[in-house]
């Protein structure tokens, strides 16, 4: 719900020989420009769908991205640290191939806009305003 609220103008993280990773925050929207290098080839397991992760050049922030090839302009979602155990296995073959991969890495999800998906912020407001019912009948109940 965080991203979905979140600003529709990205944060710029730079490009080559002056990233500013340093302003980087998750569930935001971010724009970087660099190549991608130790690329490998992914499929996400409930769509099927085949996605490219690979590192941008001299940093340490992995770029989640539909196809292959494509301009060296990324923007999308920073992904939370919690959604980052989902590329272990990613890491573990990038760090194979020779990538200089710290602890401390990060996912950009390319192409994942603010206010997309509308059935998880949908559902989630219908869940709030269903325990607010339930909350006020309760104490309604417990007053009376």
């Amino acid at each position: 719900m965080r991203y979905f609220l979140s600003s529709l103008e990205p944060i710029d993280l730079g490009g080559p020989g002056a990233y500013t990773l340093g302003r980087a925050r998750e569930n935001r929207l971010v724009q970087i420009r660099g190549e991608l290098v130790q690329a490998v080839g992914a499929t996400v397991a409930r769509t099927g769908q085949d996605r490219t992760v690979g590192r941008i050049a001299g940093t340490n922030l992995l770029v989640d991205r539909p196809g292959r090839g494509g301009p060296p302009v990324f923007e999308g979602r920073l992904l939370p640290a919690a959604a980052r155990a989902d590329y272990a296995e990613v890491v573990a073959a990038l760090r194979q191939r020779g990538a200089p991969l710290p602890d401390a890495w990060l996912v950009l999800r390319d192409g994942e806009r603010p206010r997309q998906r509308w059935l998880p912020a949908l559902g989630a407001a219908l869940l709030t305003l269903l325990v607010a019912v339930n909350l006020r009948a309760l104490v309604k109940s417990l007053t009376s």
